[in-house]
């Protein structure tokens, strides 16, 4: 026998009794609740800037900000990819001209703190008069690659904003306006333009997300309503489960309006999370309730329905509730801010949403509800699940020996997964914003960058000795395969057509030289002690940015009399949200342990805790398996997915094995009582499972990629999940059936 916790149900019976004796009494309590955290909606905020996503508050937060006052931000330049198609370059006459009139018509914006074309240079004019000579001034670095490809038939405008992109409001209306003035100037003396960077891929990420999820999420419900219509047929069977995902959520978001807490990157995730665990408690419920409604022919009968079913169920609600909040809950230790706050909010949600269905569901279900009978109520074991999954009873041996082959594969092909993140997979391919960065990426001076300081003595860079070893590091960097453009001080300072100097008062006149231009405030500071340099690359890849900052931060510590900070608004980022995702995934691994041994407990047997593993285990390494074949690396989403899976696995696993435990107690056999478990508590699974996963795969039309990977990923793991609780779990508690184990 499993063990004793179904008898636990008495409290539920009473609980949900009182519930109907006083229903205006609770009814008050349930509406004054729900209206006190919904009032909290009015406050609640959306941040979901890159910051409030993998900033921690440590040292290189701290470091990225103070970057940002002394040399301004770096993740605030639209590029406008300028190309041409007819075979020519864009460095005739009319071409120049026309990049002329674009680049002074978006110095007209007031969000707009530099604009940088290439007709800003001296000789861009005599290479409109057809010289030669000035072509080789403009092939030189930086103008080649960050203004101009080498060829000459790729050019970009850069518009520094005022303000960092992470401030999405002001981002997407100034992107907009941009792409206003680009419009206008499109398709002039042949030349086609495209917009590409940070604030464009952050703008067209926000404008998506919001659109594909006020899209996509009440279609996501709509779509859970008509699959639940389809399997019941009956409006109580449909409405209640939907009330009983629907309002744990919006009270949700309410205390966090309250509690002054964000909708960002990572949380925006309640709104997919929340309503799939609670709307699958809720169908259990109703599920069980028919079942003891079929006899009810009168008020009484109905009454005693409801507190049998919600008694009943009310055990393995709480056990589902409680194993899934503890997974939630064990995120609280982890060292960042942000994924805490995550970990203990969804685990509050969880607990929010059982104490709503232990209250709101009886109240609904009282409402005068046809609870007789409807449908097939033939014998358990001519079932349709039963014989489908027959199999896995009677060869529970074969079946274990499939299911461990399968994970050992899945655990093979999931061994290498990297964790990593690309800022490009933000967008689809063929989005604009993506297509004009993978030029800039190819051809042009990259749209992410590594920023160096590097800080002496007062006057330290007048040296000359100095400056020689600084241009020594920025032409080894400019080397690098994964460079595409420096931007430093000695490489200004070449550019500009002064030099290094021989003594300290020649040094300072070339730097006057600079000054005379423009360019020394963003590489040198006026006491000439702090140097700073930018290292434009592509889009690497987490893994290989943090690898070639390492690099670049080894060799540029080697300069004598300098503390160096590497760092800048890519380093955090491609840092922070891999770490996120780090921890993320240890948090499901620690979740699952916790979950497992809280399954043993709360059942007091082993044979349950034991049992529970390989049902659950599976779709987390499947889906995981699924995620290093599919992507090729584990991000943040991936770890969203896995905890959907493990929830929703866990929630069958507790309602098949405390159904169990409940007909063993009531003198069936573990066999006998494992068929009446997959007929009555197993078709409630399914229709949980398949509800969920068809609203899930709608996410699969996103227009943004994560929301896809999330609606498409997430459905597979959830049918795996029930695959496994249907198959696996039996065969596993038919082979445990004769331990000694209480």
């Amino acid at each position: 026998m499993i063990g004793d916790a179904p008898r636990l149900a008495a409290p539920f019976a009473a609980i949900t009794a009182s519930v109907l004796r006083h229903r205006r009494a609770w009814g008050v309590i349930m509406v004054l609740a729900f209206g006190l955290c919904a009032a909290g909606l009015g406050r609640l905020r959306f941040d979901l800037s890159s910051k409030a996503f993998y900033g921690d508050g440590d040292a290189a937060t701290a470091a990225v900000e103070r970057l940002h006052t002394k040399w301004g931000h770096d993740d605030a330049t639209v590029a406008i990819t300028v190309e041409v198609d007819d075979g020519g370059d864009v460095l005739s006459a009319p071409r120049l001209e026309a990049i002329r009139a674009l680049a002074d018509a978006l110095r007209g914006l007031p969000d707009v703190a530099r604009v940088d074309a290439v007709t800003d240079h001296p000789a861009s004019a005599a290479v409109a008069g057809g010289s030669t000579a000035a072509r080789m001034w403009l092939a030189a670095p930086p103008v080649v690659p960050l203004l101009l490809a080498a060829d000459g038939r790729t050019a970009a405008v850069a518009v520094a904003l005022a303000f960092s992109s992470d401030a999405l409001p002001q981002t997407v209306a100034t992107v907009a306006a941009i792409t206003d003035i680009v419009a206008q100037h499109q398709g002039e003396a042949g030349l086609r333009l495209a917009m590409g960077g940070l604030p464009v891929i952050r703008a067209g990420f926000a404008i998506a997300a919001f659109r594909d999820q006020g899209v996509l999420v009440p279609a996501c419900l709509l779509m859970i309503t008509v699959v639940l219509f389809a399997v019941f047929r009956r409006t109580w069977q449909v409405v209640i489960p939907l009330v009983l995902a629907i309002v744990p959520t919006v009270m949700l978001m309410g205390l966090l309006g309250w509690s002054g807490t964000p909708i960002g990157l990572l949380n925006q995730g309640y709104f997919t999370l929340l309503p799939v665990i609670a709307i699958a408690d809720g169908i259990h419920l109703v599920t069980r309730v028919a079942e003891h409604g079929r006899d009810a022919v009168d008020a009484q009968g109905r009454t005693r329905a409801i507190v049998l079913g919600c008694g009943r169920v009310g055990m393995s609600c709480l056990l589902t509730s409680a194993t899934t909040a503890v997974g939630f809950g064990s995120l609280l230790i982890s060292d960042m801010p942000m994924l805490r706050s995550f970990g203990g909010w969804a685990a509050a949600g969880v607990l929010l949403a059982f104490l709503v269905l232990l209250v709101l569901a009886p109240l609904l279900l009282a409402q005068n509800v046809d609870l007789g009978p409807h449908g097939r109520t033939g014998a358990a074991a001519d079932h349709w699940l039963v014989r489908f999954t027959r199999p896995a009873r009677t060869h529970p041996i074969a079946t274990v020996l499939v299911a461990c082959g399968l994970t050992a594969a899945m655990l093979w092909v999931a061994r290498d997964v990297p964790i990593d993140n690309r800022v490009s997979d933000l967008l689809d391919r063929d989005h604009p914003a993506a297509q004009a960065s993978a030029v800039l990426d190819a051809r042009l001076g990259g749209t992410l960058s590594l920023e160096l300081e590097l800080q002496g003595a007062a006057g330290h860079w007048d040296d000359p000795a100095n400056v020689r070893a600084l241009a020594e590091l920025e032409d080894w960097i400019a080397a690098l395969p994964e460079v595409r453009v420096v931007i430093g001080p000695t490489v200004l300072l070449r550019a500009s057509g002064a030099a290094v100097a021989d003594d300290t008062a020649a040094m300072q006149r070339s730097w006057a030289r600079l000054s005379e231009l423009g360019l020394r405030a963003a590489v040198l500071d006026d006491a000439a002690q702090t140097a700073h340099t930018s290292v434009r690359v592509a889009d690497l890849g987490g893994e290989r940015f943090e690898a070639l900052a390492a690099t670049i931060d080894a060799r540029a510590r080697t300069l004598p009399g300098v503390q160096v900070t590497a760092g800048g608004t890519t380093a955090l980022a491609y840092r922070g949200v891999n770490r996120i995702a780090t921890e993320l995934r240890d948090g499901i691994i620690v979740a699952f342990v916790v979950i497992t041994l809280g399954i043993g407990v709360a059942f007091g047997s082993v044979r349950a805790a034991v049992a529970s593993i390989l049902p659950n285990a599976i779709p987390l390494v499947l889906g995981y398996a699924i995620i290093a074949a599919a992507v090729g690396r584990f991000d943040p989403l991936g770890g969203i997915v896995l905890a959907v899976a493990l929830g929703i696995a866990v929630d069958d696993t507790i309602h098949l094995i405390g159904r169990t435990a409940e007909l063993e107690r009531a003198g069936l056999s573990v066999e006998r009582a494992l068929t009446e478990a997959v007929a009555r508590s197993g078709l409630a699974c399914a229709v949980t499972s398949l509800v969920l996963a068809s609203g899930l795969a709608l996410f699969g039309l996103s227009s943004f990629p994560p929301l896809r990977l999330l609606g498409m990923l997430g459905a597979t793991v959830i049918v795996i999940a029930l695959l496994c609780d249907l198959f696996v779990l039996p065969a596993v508690l038919t082979l445990l059936r004769r331990l000694p184990v209480t």
